[in-house]
């Protein structure tokens, strides 16, 4: 379980500021499993639901790394649809860079560099049009600035 009744229970309350910053990284099993990452998609999914049933119009922003040794097209486009679908309203862009002592540094196939511009460009349109979307729906459902006035 990634967010504890508990935790919801505390998400919910209204001096908690509806801004969550999940570091989601790829929305791929195989990519996470290279990354060595302790969670998997589902887990990912499980926390964006709990997050969402706690505060229905909370503004959640995500990590993800483009070009990951070994990350296929079908990979990036699991990525890009996750972080479209679970509704997230700001994509933190990043592309993979090796650093020396870590495993990752040795791993193959390596992403063009290209290629991972190409992901990167098209990420920050979405991400662009996935704040839009955000902003259009609390405007839609009068929510509540998400600069949190109630939070002291």
């Amino acid at each position: 379980e990634t967010i504890s009744e508990e935790f919801q229970r505390v998400l919910s309350l209204e001096k908690i500021c509806p801004h969550f910053h999940i570091p989601v990284q790829s929305a791929s099993d195989t990519v996470l499993k290279g990354m060595r990452r302790r969670y998997n998609v589902s887990v990912l999914k499980e926390a964006v639901r709990s997050i969402r049933d706690a505060r229905p119009q909370a503004f959640l922003a995500a990590d993800i790394i483009l070009g990951f040794p070994g990350e296929s097209d079908f990979d990036y486009q699991q990525s890009r649809d996750f972080l479209w679908e679970a509704g997230f309203a700001k994509y933190h862009v990043f592309s993979f860079s090796p650093r020396p002592g870590t495993p990752a540094v040795d791993m193959k196939p390596k992403v063009p560099e290209r290629i991972t511009r190409e992901r990167s460009r098209e990420l920050l349109a979405l991400s662009e049009r996935a704040r839009q979307r955000y902003v259009e729906g609390q405007v839609k459902a009068g929510a509540q600035s998400t600069l949190c006035p109630n939070a002291t």
